[in-house]
């Protein structure tokens, strides 16, 4: 009996071990159990706001860091404004494919987006995704804490899906012929 004590005091001194390390590896970003649910998360949000949507539009703007003459960093210029049809909303979710490996980490360079994706509920809630091509990094709404690494598939479907209606992901933006000037 005092031997099975010894045995199980160790094992749970291992386990205690074992689950203080993930946790430690958690916190610290190295290893992350959570990233297959914050994709999962990410993607569940934008179908939801995008099943609700009352109209839907993808705005391709100015950016504070862009440096154009005459165009005022603190102002943001709208570019262009397209409001989805039908069809190209259901382009839009299969853009959006599921992925279970999120790297939320977050890149050492600028956020530089210079579109977004406005989804506008019925009760006039929006919903919006800011996307940046240059990094590869979104975050949405207004809440930092969703910024990170597009999941795998979307930066690259999204860049084709955001150029297929006559925007440009890699610039330049204020070429559009509808460019507000």
């Amino acid at each position: 009996m005092r031997i099975w004590f010894k045995r199980m005091g160790r094992i749970v001194f291992w386990l205690i071990v074992f689950v203080l390390s993930l946790g430690f590896l958690e916190i610290t970003g190295t290893l992350s159990l959570l990233e297959p649910f914050r994709c999962w998360a990410l993607r569940y949000s934008v179908l939801c706001a995008l099943d609700n949507a009352k109209t839907i539009r993808v705005v391709e703007h100015s950016n504070r860091f862009d440096r154009a003459p005459g165009l005022d960093p603190a102002k943001e210029t709208i570019y262009a404004t397209i409001t989805l049809s039908p069809k190209q909303v259901d382009e839009l979710r299969t853009a959006l494919p599921l992925s279970l490996s999120h790297d939320n980490s977050i890149l050492k360079c600028i956020f530089e987006e210079h579109q977004r994706i406005e989804i506008v509920e019925p009760g006039g809630t929006v919903t919006t995704l800011h996307l940046c091509f240059h990094c590869g990094q979104l975050y949405l709404n207004e809440n930092w804490a969703t910024e990170g690494r597009m999941p795998p598939g979307w930066q690259t479907n999204l860049s084709h899906f955001i150029s297929s209606i006559g925007l440009h992901p890699e610039g330049p933006w204020d070429q559009n012929p509808d460019a507000a000037k």
